[in-house]
This record gives structure tokens, C-alpha cells and sequence, in this order.
């Protein structure tokens, strides 16, 4: 889980406990380390979040009453993370604290203005998780470069185009230049589902496959349910629900 899921989570579960809890059992809820909760704990309080810690055997940390979620200025980057993490997790391999952290975007997205929050609804119902790879596809992948993938989900959480240097499955390397209206996660294989531009026709783009990949921000197109596009995601059941 990444930090800023992890801080809304702790919030989230703090808000639900009756009694206090101990820091050691933050960590186990949590999956980390004491010490870790401790950072967490600091950049809380640094945000204002009135978490109280009582001495002695029956003492622990609890939410003060007077705290009430504030509107959150979460980024576009932020809101997509958690809710990917939450969607990953729910489908592959749910984590005890999934039930928080659902209920924590929840109130994160419910704290957005309407704009923004409609914004997010849009950009979150353009990602696609897929079934598993088969064998076959697995064989030949690679490890994404951070870098790769960073540029195609900054273009396509901003709905710029990108310039692709592409080595296809035949080992042929390609320049396109696409507009990314989707991402497909066929765990572990990541896709970018595009328009390319040169051909005006929808393809398909396995990150891993992908060696140069650069913004064009200058331009922007109009982004559309990739499912439009892609018809055999519909057609043969190819995303998984829930």
C-alpha cells in the first residue's frame, strides 16, 4: 500500500474503533513497522488531523471527535493511484485492510467538488483490468521502465498525445504517435489503448514494449471510453468485474 492510501486508511480506521488502538497494531493492520506508523502518525498531525495518543495499559491512540474530513486537494496522479490499488487488491488478492481503504476513497471522492469529482469518475472508468496473460503472452515480457510508464499515465490522466518508440512482437521497432484513451492492466502485462494517430485505427501498446515514450504537451485530444474503441473488451468478456 502507498503512503498516502496508507495515511487516509489509518484515518478511516481510526474513525471506526470505539477504543483506543496501539501503534503495534496499526503495523500489523497495516502490513508495516511501528516506526513507519510513527512517520505517519507525524505527517497526520502536521496535516491537522487530531489523532490523541493516552498513556498507560487500556491507553492508545484515538480520532478526536472534532475531526470531520476536510475537502481534499488530491491530484488527478493521487486519486488514481489509490483507486487502482483498491481495484487491484479487490480483484487479485483482497488485503485486511481493503474494506478501509474502500470506504476511504469513497469519502475522498465524495469530498470533491462536482467538477473534479465527475472529472475523476471519467478518468477512473477509462482503465480496463483485464484477465490474466496466457503463457504464451508471459513468455517473452519484460520488467516496464518506471520512466515509461510515468509518461504514458501522466498522458493519459492529461489527454495529451505521445510519441511512442515501439518494438512490436516481430522485433520491429516503430515512431507512432497515439492519443491514449485507456490503460489495460492484464496483471502483470500493462497496455496503453490508443488512437494512432498516422493510421487512424485503435492499438494497442504493451508498456513493456515501449523504449522512448514522450508528451506532447502542447496538444490535447478528446478522451473516450477505450471499450469503444476496443469492442473485444466487451464482446469477450475480457474485463474482470468488481
Amino acid at each position: 500500500m502507498k503512503r498516502l492510501e496508507r495515511l487516509y486508511a489509518i484515518v478511516e480506521y481510526l474513525r471506526t474503533q470505539r477504543l483506543p488502538v496501539t501503534a503495534a497494531r496499526l503495523a500489523e493492520r497495516f502490513e508495516t513497522t511501528e516506526r513507519t506508523i510513527y512517520r505517519d502518525l507525524a505527517a497526520l498531525r502536521d496535516r491537522e488531523v487530531p489523532i490523541h495518543g493516552d498513556p498507560g495499559p487500556a491507553g492508545g491512540l484515538h480520532l478526536g471527535r472534532e475531526y470531520s474530513m476536510p475537502p481534499l486537494a488530491l491530484t488527478a496522479d493521487e486519486v488514481f493511484s489509490m483507486w487502482l490499488s483498491l481495484r487491484i487488491d479487490a480483484i487479485a488478492q483482497p488485503l485486511a485492510s481493503g474494506h478501509t481503504l474502500g470506504q476511504a476513497l469513497s469519502k475522498v471522492l465524495a469530498s470533491l467538488p462536482d467538477a473534479r469529482r465527475r472529472q475523476a469518475e471519467r478518468v477512473l472508468s477509462r482503465v480496463v483490468i483485464s484477465k490474466p496473460p496466457s503463457p504464451a503472452l508471459m513468455a517473452g515480457a519484460a520488467p516496464i521502465v518506471p520512466a515509461i510508464f510515468r509518461a504514458c499515465e501522466r498522458a493519459f490522466l492529461a489527454s495529451h498525445p505521445l510519441r511512442l518508440t515501439y518494438i512490436d512482437r516481430a522485433g520491429v521497432e516503430t515512431r507512432r504517435l497515439v492519443e491514449p484513451h485507456g490503460l489495460m492492466l492484464s496483471g502483470p502485462l500493462w497496455y496503453l489503448l490508443a488512437n494512432d494517430v498516422d493510421k487512424a485505427a485503435p492499438r494497442s501498446f504493451r508498456l513493456d514494449r515501449i523504449i522512448e515514450a514522450h508528451i506532447d504537451e502542447g496538444r490535447r485530444f478528446e478522451a473516450s471510453d477505450p471499450r469503444l474503441l476496443f469492442r473485444e473488451i466487451t464482446e469477450h468478456g475480457l474485463e474482470l468485474q468488481g
